[in-house]
């Protein structure tokens, strides 16, 4: 074992034991899905306007945060969490998503560095990637009509519904992008380091550029409730957490929701006014619980 992983994991265990974590499943507790954009990769937000004229490309990635209201329960690190990340209002013929890593483990090709204003590396993040789809049925773009709204999705290629309550396909909520940290107990010296991070999480990243030519209109980024990790005792859409050194599985479960984000595209002379009306006439915002 290569020291620098030792004393990483003995410095873990250390401050682990000081804070005096508990185990077992949280209530009053919950993981929030931010889905947030940017045109450089540097600045988030939960919207972006482009201007009209060629295309545009911008960057969305998925935030996980542990949200402790009343539970005195603190996690050691996020375990899992599986979505379907979707785009509404897309154009089949000239939008498209740029290249990202769609199989495998990390360091072997199914994680990326989470470097900010790349413009090349989109996927799972390291360590979220400790499992991956096989390169017969690797990550795919699909696009669909859902209520007579064109629409992209990102999901195992084999995934071909849209997720809805009433769909089998998705019915363990693992048909989607799946977030996984292996645990701090099964770590090896060839794994990356454990993340400690509760809170601003970035588990995946990835980009679209889009026609812009057509004139205005405003495309939806969001993950469907119904693509959501499930819990397959309780049928909550939940993430996992782990509790402490021990836990291998993600013993800490909280129910997700979902905050989502815009792109809109806005002529140049009208650009403030129809700003105001976009903003006022649609929930750039939704939370789900």
């Amino acid at each position: 074992m290569r020291p620098d992983f030792l004393r990483f994991k003995c410095a873990i265990a250390a401050s682990v034991a000081v804070a005096a974590w508990t185990a077992g499943a949280t209530a009053q507790s919950r993981t929030l899905l931010d889905l947030q954009v940017s045109a450089d990769g540097r600045t988030w937000t939960n919207h972006v306007d482009v201007g009209v004229g060629g295309a545009a490309t911008v960057q969305i990635r998925a935030v996980v945060s542990y949200i402790n209201s009343t539970s005195n329960q603190r996690p050691l690190g996020l375990a899992a969490i599986n979505f379907q990340p979707t785009v509404s209002n897309w154009n089949v013929i000239h939008d498209r998503v740029q290249p990202f890593a769609r199989s495998g483990e990390n360091l072997t090709g199914g994680g990326v560095v989470d470097i900010p204003g790349t413009t090349t590396l989109f996927g799972r993040i390291i360590p979220f990637a400790m499992s991956g789809p096989s390169s017969s049925n690797p990550y795919a773009v699909h696009t669909q009509q859902v209520d007579g709204v064109s629409s992209m999705r990102l999901a195992l290629r084999s995934a071909v519904e849209w997720p809805s309550p009433s769909a089998i396909e998705n019915i363990n909520g693992s048909d989607g992008i799946g977030c996984v940290q292996r645990a701090f107990g099964n770590l090896t010296a060839r794994d990356p380091f454990f993340s400690t991070q509760v809170a601003g999480v970035v588990v995946f990243k990835y980009a679209v550029t889009i026609d812009t030519s057509s004139g205005a209109r405003e495309l939806q980024i969001d993950a469907p409730e119904s693509s959501l990790s499930r819990n397959w005792q309780t049928g909550l859409r939940e993430a996992s957490w782990y509790s402490g050194l021990t836990d291998t599985y993600g013993r800490i479960k909280s129910e997700i929701s979902v905050d989502g984000a815009a792109i809109r595209v806005i002529p140049g002379p009208v650009a403030a006014e129809l700003a105001t009306i976009m903003a006022i006439g649609t929930g750039l915002r939704r939370r789900r619980a």
